[in-house]
């Protein structure tokens, strides 16, 4: 690979920190209406490790094709490589936030969409997201 075709980061791997997914009463009353997602970046001190996590949660009322209403919420943690192209810490965090979740965002709609088809015949399926304008300054927080 040519250093201009060389990626500025590079998934390593990604683990569930936490799932749940709900139709209890109480738990939807107090439950947001709803999308949301946030990220959350870090990075190591050598500025070449870098984690995303992406905290989502999807609130669906019920519909007129019988589905109940259901909650779930995700948050999912993605360990990345980053390139030695990227030095400055400004740009590492805005590569993690907009490249990193438009990388772990799929398998984010992957996990929703499995574990709502588990539960129903209405399959939850997450629209694709563009990154870039969602995510114009993440939250930052550094690794201990």
């Amino acid at each position: 690979m040519t250093k201009e075709n060389t990626p500025i980061i590079k998934l390593k791997g990604y683990r569930i920190e936490d799932l749940q997914y709900s139709t209890d009463a109480v738990k939807l009353k107090a439950a947001p209406r709803g999308f949301h997602i946030e990220p959350t970046i870090g990075t190591n001190e050598s500025l070449n490790v870098g984690r995303v996590t992406l905290d989502v949660s999807l609130k669906v009322e019920s519909d007129s094709n019988q589905a109940d209403s259901r909650l779930v919420r995700v948050k999912v943690n993605a360990f990345f490589d980053i390139s030695e192209e990227l030095t400055n810490k400004d740009d590492i965090g805005r590569a993690l936030a907009v490249n990193g979740t438009a990388i772990l965002f799929p398998y984010v709609r992957g996990i929703i969409s499995m574990v709502t088809g588990l539960d129903s015949a209405h399959t939850i399926l997450l629209p694709t997201i563009n990154t870039q304008e969602m995510f114009g300054t993440p939250r930052n927080s550094s690794d201990d």
